[in-house]
């Protein structure tokens, strides 16, 4: 994930990468990322990096999808210096599988947190240690889905998947924000 915005300015420096097994930050210059070492160490232990994706109104915060099924939510200083964690995985791990990507929307004062796996998509209102994760709509195929974006602009929700092409949801934010299918 790179490119940011915190208190309203704009930061083109910002980088989250994931790399050998490693959680990296930079925060400003053109130099390479550092290794956020909490990352990998207890109470953490996160596992290879598979997705990364910053909050839209804050850089400092992103979520982070591993290669255990873990998500966890890093929130960082101005420096990147001190980078601290929540696992927001809740009951996800009871109603999704191989988990691909993630997506995050603001919609007001909500953050709605998507997660593609292996029979779709899922999501998070508001994600916090005791989230709970939910099937997205009745009517998306169930495929592996290896790609969602999110576009703003036009309130359009984009899953693209393996084997059944992309699916659109068009008003996107009116679906995030409803009730879960149980």
């Amino acid at each position: 994930a790179y490119g940011g915005i915190a208190d309203g300015m704009v930061n083109s420096q910002v980088l989250w990468v994931g790399g050998g097994g490693n959680l990296l930050l930079r925060t400003t210059g053109t130099g390479l990322p550092t290794v956020v070492t909490n990352y990998t160490a207890p109470p953490v232990n996160g596992g290879a990096v598979l997705d990364v994706v910053m909050d839209p109104e804050d850089w400092r915060i992103a979520y982070i999808l591993d290669s255990n099924g873990n998500v966890f939510r890093a929130v960082s200083d101005n420096a990147g210096t001190n980078v601290a964690f929540t696992d927001v995985t809740g009951n996800l791990g009871d109603v999704a599988s191989s988990l691909r990507v993630l997506e995050v929307v603001r919609i007001d004062s909500n953050l709605v947190l998507l997660i593609g796996g292996r029979l779709g998509v899922y999501r998070a209102l508001n994600p916090s240690p005791d989230s709970v994760w939910t099937e997205l709509g009745a009517n998306l195929a169930n495929a592996p889905v290896n790609d969602i974006r999110y576009d703003a602009t036009d309130d359009l929700l984009l899953a693209g998947t393996f084997g059944r092409g992309a699916w659109t949801v068009e008003n996107a934010s009116f679906f995030l924000l409803q009730n879960p299918v149980m």
